[in-house]
């Protein structure tokens, strides 16, 4: 009888190692599980470079970014070159001064080089590259600014101000917030154009 029991207990002590090593391997797969839902999944949008003028093909380590570029520095799509010139009032980067409108006020100067900093640095602007860039070989960007301003015309309320641009004015009537957030846009002003009121004092 006592070999019989020493059997059964052997038998049991086999079946109970076996559950516990089910329990264990089945915690396991839950952690590795639960790890996989936690670590996000390679953006491909993430951590890219824009294919534009000034930007390197892919991030990286920068080392010194000058000023308000500075956050971008341990993976950025620009170089301290284009992080200096971004500070300046005439920069070679799109050939456009801060001050063409008449001296920007500080903090009004302070947003504009910030903006231009997350447009020329970041590399996670994937999400908003739109490929389908103006082509100059395939039409005048004015007509697509007259489109515009012809449907709003079209869509506005009666009683509206005229929306439509004057000839070669077109660029200048653009949505400032178009302008305010796509910097690349002010390239397209002429040189020497007043937009808005003639100075920066009322914003």
């Amino acid at each position: 009888m006592k070999l019989e029991t020493h059997n059964s207990e052997i038998r049991l002590n086999r079946h109970e190692t076996k559950t516990q090593m089910k329990i264990k391997a089945g915690q396991v797969l839950l952690v590795l599980l639960a790890a996989s839902a936690v670590m996000p999944a390679k953006d491909p949008l993430l951590n890219v470079c824009m294919d534009a003028k000034h930007h390197k093909t892919k991030p990286g380590p920068e080392g010194t970014l000058h000023g308000q570029c500075a956050p971008w520095k341990d993976n950025a799509c620009c170089t301290a070159n284009t992080s200096s010139e971004a500070h300046r009032d005439q920069s070679y980067l799109y050939n456009f001064n801060w001050n063409h409108c008449g001296v920007m006020p500080p903090k009004c100067k302070r947003h504009f080089i910030q903006d231009t900093c997350l447009y020329e640095c970041s590399p996670n602007l994937g999400p908003w590259i739109d490929q389908m860039w103006f082509d100059p070989a395939k039409g005048n960007p004015n007509v697509v600014v007259a489109k515009y301003y012809a449907w709003k015309k079209r869509s506005s309320p009666v009683g509206m101000e005229n929306v439509t641009p004057e000839a070669g004015k077109a660029v200048c009537a653009l949505p400032r917030p178009v302008l305010v957030l796509l910097p690349l846009a002010l390239v397209l002003l002429p040189e020497g154009a007043r937009c808005g009121p003639p100075a920066w004092g009322s914003l």
